[in-house]
């Protein structure tokens, strides 16, 4: 069947097809680079804020952490009142980050794991604080506090 033909027709069938077939992979390109460029677009402008986001809420909760923990281990009363105040902004802050964090959920999956962690760590968070003695003691004296589990 192709003996028939001569060479230069050959050659350019030949140069035709591989035209053809390098346009429809270069479209199929283009096509792939643009699923990737809203996969990124998303990831930009979904979930890296709130990963941030997450970022900065675990990092508060550890500095609440270490406050909890400079306030049991103060000596002075000063000391004691100091990491209060200091426990006061760390609460406020933390939960400026957690109503951020609660806009950015966008996944049903993701609102129902935060709700669950914001349980324990609300439910939590009462023992941790009972032991904090509101009043300063008469004399300067550290006062007594009771620590709860």
């Amino acid at each position: 069947m192709f003996s028939k033909l001569s060479i230069r027709t050959k050659i350019t069938a030949v140069i035709a097809f591989l035209l053809v077939v390098m346009t429809a992979m270069g479209l199929l390109a283009i096509r792939q680079m643009q699923n990737i460029n809203a996969s990124a677009v998303d990831i930009q402008t979904n979930w890296l804020p709130a990963v941030r986001t997450l970022g900065e809420l675990r990092a508060g909760t550890i500095t609440y952490r270490n406050v909890i923990r400079q306030h049991m281990l103060a000596d002075s009363l000063e000391d004691k009142l100091a990491q209060e105040k200091t426990l006061r902004s760390v609460e406020e802050r933390n939960a400026d980050i957690r109503s951020r964090y609660e806009k950015l959920i966008t996944s049903p999956e993701e609102r129902a794991l935060y709700h669950d962690w914001a349980k324990v760590w609300d439910t939590g968070k009462a023992p941790r604080t009972s032991w904090r003695c509101r009043a300063p003691p008469p004399e300067n004296r550290l006062p007594k506090c009771r620590t709860s589990t």
